[in-house]
């Protein structure tokens, strides 16, 4: 919403608006209010490429993160992005039989901020190891809640020409990500049942939001 409203080059006026709503919403301590710490900025190749954002994952709790992560990989981010989570997750030691990496052209842009300071953010030891991203950090966080994430996929989803320079790296083949797919449901579907939670099978997306809001009968489709 922020980024529509300001519109996608002008970076900075988009980090104060975000920077000041998480100032706003951290001063009632007495609410647990869901925001993000970090944005990240993702663009093409040259200084007048358009930018892509995204921001760290905000949930509370250990079964709700995992959701999130488990339903983005299936159903929202890129083919490339998810594919690289999903040979990690749900756990940080990488997959035998999916160690996929990516590997981003060298002319892309990739940097994350933090929302309260504006500082920049090295990228953890977990996006190192799914996107190649340069880092000197040894923390590897849970994979799939990064801003570089979110930012990368929207990236990769709206630049084809960026796309199709990315280089995948390990076993990938079709058999073997079917079957990472399958592990990664599978887990979808245990921890919704830990909350617990009685799923439709169906992924929000906002089409069908909208939808549902109007009164419409029949879903859009995915």
């Amino acid at each position: 919403m922020v980024v529509q409203l300001k519109r996608q080059e002008h970076e900075d006026d988009i980090r104060e608006i975000l920077q000041e709503l998480v100032k706003e919403l951290k001063r009632d301590a007495s609410k647990k209010t869901l925001y993000s710490t970090t944005i990240c900025i993702s663009a093409g190749n040259t200084t007048d490429s358009e930018r892509h954002y995204g921001v760290s994952m905000s949930t509370t709790g250990r079964p709700a993160g995992q959701i999130l992560v488990a339903a983005s990989c299936l159903n929202f981010w890129e083919e490339h992005v998810a594919d690289a989570v999903m040979s990690y997750y749900p756990k940080k030691s990488r997959k035998t039989y999916f160690d996929v990496t990516i590997q981003l052209p060298a002319d892309v842009r990739c940097e994350a901020f933090n929302l309260g300071s504006r500082d920049a953010i090295s990228p953890c030891l977990s996006c190192k190891n799914m996107f190649g991203l340069d880092t000197t950090e040894t923390q590897p966080w849970a994979c799939g809640n990064c801003a570089e994430v979110e930012s990368l996929s929207n990236l990769l989803k709206l630049e084809k020409e960026v796309r199709e320079r990315v280089q995948r790296n390990g076993n990938w083949t079709e058999e073997n990500k079917t079957r990472a797919k399958r592990a990664v449901m599978n887990h979808l579907r245990n921890k919704l049942k830990e909350v617990p939670f009685e799923w439709d099978k169906q992924f929000y997306t906002a089409q069908r939001a909208i939808a549902e809001y109007d009164g419409e009968e029949e879903p859009l489709p995915e």
